[in-house]
């Protein structure tokens, strides 16, 4: 046999204990030969380190242990590098580990312990611990104490009642509010404290109210949060339990209002941002609401920690008249609850209501439906233009059809007998339910047009030949060879009287080529209905649209609107706009001239114009292009964004009025939306 074989043959297995154990003993023998050596020469040595670098194969074994063999064989590779690295330690820091020479040995075995079992002693003995002296050289420190815990898996409350040191088991209860009372149960306390003996929380002392050999009674301190609590008892430190002085933290963080710009009248809702930062629930408490320093309480369940309020007493509701308002929401106003931080509990805001703002237009044409389908007029003061919109609008001052839901169209010339027209429409557009308008609510509006008894049936069925959707935004529409025009007087706008000449207004500007649609134009200024709520038995009553404002109440005396303010091109102006329908003429003329009414319609006669025109707080526009003839009169007080021809108030919304002295008042946001250019019909 060779001796490379013989090598392999004795490399046997073997532990990490046992190699330390023998290079322990090699160390010892080392020491013992300088030692000599010193003496003999009259030097001091000594091995200050030691580094061990070792190819090894790792096997674990069934019952969990750990077995090593070094790598001898040149053609094997080890799998593990084992790197050990021995430092001299000196005496002093020994002095506190290690177990004073002058104590007694005991060398009693484990069982001997009282309530220790088979188990406990076979996991003490896997770490070297086989009597009692062996335990005390192992548990010299608070320290070592924990580390034979973590390595035997033994609670560090057992070894300390083997060692007859004092020890912690149990607090109760494990979390309360600081200042509370807490038990402490455990052992080896002594009959009376002794003059050092003191229980720390976070490092501060708790107030020791009773003390037994087994049982403690104190008063926490005044801390927060999670930490451990221990005692020192005789200059011994116990092992530590966790410990949770729980908190209440109420913080009111704001003052939130719906609407976010409240106006005059109208109901508001304030709602306070309420929150427990701390660690335990509130408990019941009290809310106090004060308004312009009238105040009001209410009741409050308990808050969760780190949950927001939910409760009812958070909301408070009400009317406020227009200027500046008071609010203050403050939580426990009578500081009952035990929280940290009282000053957190109030938060106040000062808010602004503005007026509120209303047009007022009176008109003596009665409406049966504000069905936009079914109805082939614009009603008393063109309310379907304020509630619907269509694709297109007209712009009265230059008589042309332009854009409105869309943003742009297209025409393309397929053959001589097909053309079809695309329409893409704007981002954002909402009904008044909240819900998108989308170009399948276009199609649906034009489906629904040819099925129905509609005025608009005919029209649609001899100039639309088929109707689809493109994209998410574009729709097209394939019109009949011979589209058919029916006589109609809305669309054929010629110049007539103005406020002011259009050669001075800034819009005016140089028209394009006239170009005549290939459609009856009344068809693409039609209101757009959605399609997930028409046909119930009150849309004519209360519709849903998408126009600059929503029906609010609707019955033969008249129509209450009041403006939406997800409109497209912005909240308007006015917030509501009430048309009352006067149908005796001379009581009209009479609310116009008492200044009851903003604005009024009311029946054209050429000596009933000359006559309100001498009235200098009246501006009075003739509308006789129209097949009635009428007569658009406002106060001079209102003012508008763009100017109009008064055959339609499709712009009312950027209206605004004036006071006295000229100063604008209204707070609304003017919101109008950009537009790509695109080439407008000339009607």
């Amino acid at each position: 046999m060779s001796n490379d074989e013989s090598v392999t043959e004795d490399n046997q297995e073997w532990q990490l204990a046992e190699l330390v154990d023998a290079i322990a003993s090699e160390i010892d023998y080392a020491e013992d030969t300088l030692s000599l050596k010193s003496y003999a020469r009259g030097k001091s040595l000594a091995i200050k380190q030691l580094n061990l670098d070792l190819e090894v194969t790792v096997r674990r074994g069934q019952d969990g242990e750990i077995w090593f063999r070094t790598v001898v064989d040149p053609k094997e590779n080890g799998a593990t590098v084992l790197k050990l690295d021995f430092t001299q330690v000196v005496q002093s820091q020994l002095h506190g580990v290690r177990k004073a020479l002058d104590r007694p040995v005991d060398n009693r075995p484990l069982a001997t312990l009282p309530d220790i079992t088979d188990t406990d002693i076979k996991q003490l003995n896997a770490i070297a611990i086989y009597s009692v002296d062996d335990l005390e050289r192992y548990t010299q420190t608070p320290a070592m104490i924990a580390e034979v815990s973590r390595k035997t898996d033994l609670r560090e409350a057992r070894i300390r009642m083997w060692r007859q040191l004092p020890f912690l088991t149990e607090v109760k209860p494990a979390k309360s509010p600081p200042g509370s009372s807490v038990v402490i149960e455990g052992g080896n306390f002594g009959s009376v404290p002794s003059p050092d003996a003191v229980v720390l929380f976070q490092g501060q002392p708790a107030q020791i109210i009773t003390w037994s050999e087994s049982r403690l009674s104190v008063i926490m301190p005044q801390v927060r949060g999670i930490g451990v609590l221990f005692a020192v008892i005789d200059g011994q430190t116990t092992n530590t339990l966790p410990w949770e002085a729980t908190t209440i933290d109420l913080l009111v963080r704001d003052i939130i209002l719906n609407p976010p710009l409240p106006v005059a009248g109208d109901l508001i809702t304030l709602e306070a941002d309420l929150i427990n930062q701390g660690s335990s629930p509130s408990g019941s408490f009290q809310v106090e609401w004060t308004i312009n320093n009238l105040s009001d309480l209410s009741p409050h369940g308990t808050l969760q920690p780190n949950k927001r309020s939910q409760d009812s007493s958070i909301r408070h509701q009400l009317r406020f008249k227009a200027g500046f308002h008071m609010i203050r929401f403050t939580a426990d106003p009578q500081q009952q609850l035990p929280d940290i931080n009282p000053s957190h509990n109030t938060f106040t805001k000062k808010i602004w209501v503005r007026s509120r703002q209303e047009l007022t237009i009176a008109d003596f044409r009665p409406i049966k439906t504000l069905d936009p389908l079914l109805n082939p007029t614009l009603g008393p003061a063109d309310v379907l233009s304020l509630v619907f919109r269509g694709l297109c609008r007209f712009n009265s001052l230059r008589g042309l059809l332009v854009p409105d839901l869309a943003v742009k169209w297209k025409l393309e010339t397929v053959d001589k007998i097909t053309k079809i027209l695309y329409f893409q429409l704007h981002d954002n557009l909402r009904f008044h339910d909240g819900t998108p308008l989308t170009v399948a609510d276009v199609e649906f509006t034009y489906q629904v047009l040819r099925k129905i008894d509609s005025p608009w049936r005919k029209l649609v069925l001899t100039s639309i030949r088929d109707i689809k959707v493109v994209d998410q935004k574009t729709i097209a529409f394939t019109l009949q060879s011979a589209p058919q025009r029916l006589p109609s007087q809305s669309h054929r706008l010629r110049e007539i009287d103005s406020i002011e000449p259009r050669d001075s207004h800034p819009l005016a500007i140089d028209p394009p080529p006239v170009t005549k649609p290939p459609i009856d134009p009344q068809l693409l200024t039609l209101g757009i209905v959605p399609r997930h709520s028409y046909g119930t038995e009150r849309f004519g009553i209360k519709p849903i649209g998408s126009g600059p404002f929503q029906v609010e109440t609707f019955d033969p005396t008249g129509i209450q609107l009041s403006a939406f303010p997800d409109y497209w091109q912005g909240t308007p102006r006015f917030d509501q706009i009430v048309i009352p329908v006067i149908c005796d003429h001379n009581q009209l003329l009479d609310m116009v001239l008492s200044h009851k009414v903003t604005a009024a319609v009311i029946p054209y006669s050429k000596d009933l114009a000359k006559t309100l025109r001498e009235n200098k707080e009246l501006t009075v526009v003739p509308l006789t292009q129209s097949q009635a003839q009428l007569l658009q009169v406002q106060s001079t007080r209102i003012q508008e964004r763009m100017p109009n021809r008064f055959n339609t108030n499709w712009n009312a919304h950027l209206w605004y009025s004036t006071s006295e002295s000229g100063e604008v008042q209204s707070f609304g946001l003017e919101g109008v939306g950009s537009r790509e250019r695109c080439d407008p019909w000339r009607i």
